[in-house]
């Protein structure tokens, strides 16, 4: 059992049960309020969030190498399990050598399979929290003893050995969908522009402490079409995307507009102040596969 681990998640943006999939993208986050309450909500002084951190930070010597999830939507096993936990996994041990990180690597197609089990062709999109029951309850699985794709049998002896890497703790730490507010799938303009339009209290500072004590926090976020064809270090929404935002998520047709991902730095001078972000979507997507956002795009 890991018994150094307590994994630290989610910032959920604006969320949504859809599946993916665009171009060779997939994405495939799905919601589920009944999964997230399960976990507890925990206030800023049961994280000890620090009083003070120093103006950047990053994980990323501690991650493995950003690989890429295809076009099925399996984005939560990714974000939780490779990114996430291996992250944290190597946090723990003081492990740096990325080659050596990106070997002990956790399978985002464990915890994902588990979620789906009756999904033989990895057709549809998972819960990020439904992934956390599974590292908290029965472990993760490493990737590549032996490598699993979707739909795999999951057979007793991968339960036998991931039973050693469970996770001690696990946070559910911010849930900005406004709790007065209805998800309704039959007309998602109108649940959309109700959420923009709410007030979205996302504590940066508790973000940035919460990095700064080596906890790699998982996001959820809706996405707009900008985010599709970043080739550069900063992705940040068109002008007309911030003007409405609404539409910049309605007009991704085609169910690929919610995406889990795992936030791994912070610097405060860096684009006016920004997070850095490891994606599922090979190196060669944004900056060898991570991007920084900055605070006041992270906010919306």
């Amino acid at each position: 059992m890991i018994t150094k681990v307590k994994l630290t998640v989610l910032a959920c943006l604006a969320i949504l049960n859809i599946m993916p999939v665009h171009a060779q993208y997939g994405t495939g986050l799905t919601f589920d309020p009944r999964a997230h309450a399960q976990f507890p909500v925990y206030k800023p002084s049961s994280l000890g969030y620090a009083t003070e951190v120093p103006a950047s930070y990053s994980l990323k010597k501690y991650t493995p190498y950003v690989k890429s999830q295809g076009v099925y939507p399996s984005c939560a096993g990714w974000a939780v399990s490779y990114e996430a936990l291996s992250t944290q996994y190597a946090i723990s041990y003081g492990i740096t050598n990325r080659n050596l990180i990106t070997a002990k690597a956790f399978c985002p197609y464990y915890s994902y399979n588990k979620a789906n089990p009756g999904d033989p062709d990895c057709k549809y999109g998972a819960n990020v929290g439904v992934m956390m029951r599974t590292l908290m309850e029965e472990g993760g699985k490493k990737f590549y003893l032996p490598l699993l794709g979707c739909g795999t049998t999951l057979a007793d002896e991968f339960a036998y050995a991931s039973k050693y890497y469970k996770v001690q703790n696990a946070y559910y730490i911010d849930n900005i969908w406004p709790a007065t507010l209805v998800w309704d799938n039959n007309d998602l303009k109108a649940t959309f522009t109700s959420f923009f339009n709410a007030p979205h209290m996302i504590n940066l500072g508790g973000f940035k402490s919460l990095l700064f004590q080596q906890r790699p926090v998982v996001i959820c976020m809706a996405l707009p079409s900008s985010f599709y064809s970043v080739r550069g270090e900063l992705w940040e929404p068109t002008p007309e995307e911030k003007a409405d935002p609404t539409a910049a998520v309605m007009e991704n047709t085609g169910g690929h507009r919610a995406h889990a991902m795992t936030v791994i730095g912070y610097d405060d001078t860096k684009f006016g102040g920004a997070f850095e972000v490891m994606n599922s979507w090979s190196e060669s997507w944004g900056d060898n596969g991570y991007f920084w956002i900055k605070y006041e795009d992270f906010k919306m």
